[in-house]
């Protein structure tokens, strides 16, 4: 589910025991292991040019088509 680290886990488990004296959370480790920081990929040059780009150009084609068809008719 989190394969890669939580942040705030502790507090999630203070949180938890407060809402719930009786829960048993000494098999829980106190900080959730970590396998290294979670770096974002880079996007390559295509998929920037298609995110930033091709994509809000198509939206404002369609938008022109769309707006020229209601005011012009058939």
């Amino acid at each position: 589910m989190f394969p890669k680290g939580m942040t705030g886990f502790a507090d999630f488990l203070s949180r938890l025991k407060a809402l719930n004296p009786a829960l048993d959370l000494s098999s829980f480790p106190s900080a959730w292991p970590t396998q290294g920081e979670r770096t974002p990929e880079k996007l390559g040059p295509v998929n920037r040019f298609f995110g930033g780009a091709l994509f809000p150009l198509i939206v404002v084609i369609m938008l022109v088509y769309l707006a020229s068809q209601t005011l012009l008719g058939k």
